[in-house]
């Protein structure tokens, strides 16, 4: 399914599970898998160099922060096609990223997986569903609750 196709992969650099699922796409036939980190504030994405403490809480207090993370990720992906998206949550962007990424890219599939419940992070983007052909959830309740496909968690031995 996946073999010798161009995937974006975005998630969160959270225990390198990011590393790990690319490095599992590409092993797996992917050609090739560009990672965008879906965690808004970090810093290597808005100046690697020189990204202090004082610039991430300044960055916080930035209304536009998730408008600004939006588009420095959408340049970075901007010359790309791509055959399948998978987002891994996907809070840290503005609806319009998904609106762009789409249209430049309307035949590629694209598949959410939740690896937090609903109710814990992602109720207040729920309206982000419809840009996705396939959501997945760890958790077996929203599954049955959205109508989810459930797919079990992984870890990291």
């Amino acid at each position: 399914m996946i073999k010798g196709k161009t995937i974006l992969l975005i998630c969160e650099n959270f225990y390198n599970y990011d590393l790990k699922i690319r490095d599992a796409l590409l092993k797996n036939g992917a050609k090739k898998v560009e990672l965008i980190n879906s965690l808004i504030f970090h810093g290597d994405k808005l100046d690697r160099d020189t990204f202090t403490l004082r610039d991430y809480l300044k960055h916080l207090k930035n209304p536009n922060a998730r408008k600004l993370y939006s588009e420095i990720c959408f340049n970075q992906i901007q010359d790309c096609q791509f055959d399948f998206l998978l987002c891994i949550e996907n809070v840290c962007f503005e609806k319009d990223f998904f609106e762009r990424f789409i249209r430049k890219n309307p035949s590629c599939k694209k598949v959410l997986f939740l690896w937090d419940t609903v109710a814990t992070r992602f109720q207040r983007f729920f309206d982000y569903l419809p840009f996705f052909d396939k959501v997945c959830s760890f958790d077996r309740d929203d599954a049955v609750r959205y109508n989810f496909s459930y797919v079990p968690d992984f870890y990291n031995s």
